[in-house]
């Protein structure tokens, strides 16, 4: 670097600033209204905040309640193939055991006509068993 370029950077850095000094504003003003709405209204915020806040668990509540009612509902309608398979395989054994049932229907009826009675007495209760 030569002598005059470094004598010249100096006055590179104070012209930018001048141009820099010309360019600012000259003057800040506030608009009162704007301020004074800011320096009112931070109660005013605050339940805005809290009311979006409600709004938004009342939302996430509803959703809740959405999923277990359809949550609830899949389990009836899976019980009610459930019990609809259920059904047809008992009908399906009943049909295989009424095969086998007329060799021992004549034991069932003796069976069914040797039921015990058996009562059982409390002072504040009669219990009856059947068998």
């Amino acid at each position: 670097m030569d002598n005059l370029t470094l004598l010249t950077e100096g006055s590179k850095i104070y012209s930018e600033k001048r141009k820099r000094k010309n360019n600012q504003i000259p003057e800040i003003v506030f608009d009162e209204t704007a301020r004074r709405e800011y320096l009112t209204g931070f109660h005013k915020r605050k339940l805005e905040r809290q009311a979006k806040a409600k709004k938004i668990a009342l939302e996430r509540e509803k959703k809740e309640k959405a999923e277990i009612k359809k949550a609830e509902s899949q389990r009836r309608q899976i019980e009610e193939k459930l019990a609809a398979t259920q059904a047809i395989i008992d009908k399906a054994n009943d049909i295989d055991n009424d095969d086998n049932d007329d060799d021992e229907s004549e034991e069932d009826t003796k069976k069914n006509q040797r039921t015990r009675i058996s009562e059982y007495k409390t002072p504040q209760m009669l219990t009856t068993v059947t068998l």
